[in-house]
């Protein structure tokens, strides 16, 4: 008889990507839905992708949706952040650069933490008055000002390139400001490896 955690996590894996396997791509609502559903299989611990063969986040993207690892993540964080509404109204990449820049400026938030994508503004202006690439620019001033990584964020950028090596730490977000290191989306279960990815890094002096 299958155990009942491993009959558990195959039954959340048919359940979560069968949501995956819809054509949203016509449909903003279900857009949604289908990210939600790929964050829910890469953030459990274990990952549900395991139930399904796939070795890492980075072959599930691919096989499953079509995309690399690391657009695989930037799309379900803008579906933990967005709505449909916001989908169909901005579109899904003004709605990535947007979130991009929020967390450079305000720093990371928890999952499923709406943002309110009308009430942003950038440089002054309003998200629909914006290109893409005018807030991916705006985010880069605010993390790179004068073309130089500011060293107060030389330990958010150590930590962050240690963690990233995990794919079950791979959506972990680390913001460093005032002197003080802030982390966001630590699953209890990979709490271990999260340790001993911090004792791996290599800190600045």
């Amino acid at each position: 008889m299958v155990p009942m955690k491993t009959a558990g996590l195959a039954r959340a894996w048919r359940a979560d990507v069968a949501i995956v396997r819809r054509d949203a791509k016509k449909e903003s609502k279900l857009w949604i839905e289908q990210w939600r559903a790929a964050g829910r299989i890469i953030e459990h611990h274990p990952p549900l992708y395991e139930q399904g063969g796939y070795r890492d986040a980075g072959e599930f993207f691919e096989k499953e949706l079509g995309v690399d690892k690391t657009t695989g993540f930037s799309l379900v964080r803008v579906a933990h952040h967005a709505t449909a509404e916001d989908v169909a109204k901005y579109g899904i990449w003004k709605l990535d650069a947007a979130v991009g820049w929020f967390y450079a400026t305000h720093g990371p938030l928890p999952l499923h933490t709406p943002i309110d994508f009308d009430r942003v503004r950038v440089d002054g202006k309003p998200l629909g008055k914006l290109t893409v690439a005018a807030i991916k620019s705006a985010r880069k001033r605010a993390l790179e000002p004068n073309g130089k990584r500011r060293p107060k964020h030389a330990f958010e950028d150590a930590l962050s390139a240690s963690l990233g090596k995990h794919d079950a730490l791979g959506h972990v977000h680390v913001h460093e400001a005032s002197g003080f290191l802030n982390f966001h989306r630590v699953a209890t279960g990979a709490v271990k490896a999260f340790a001993e990815a911090l004792l791996r890094a290599k800190l600045p002096e």
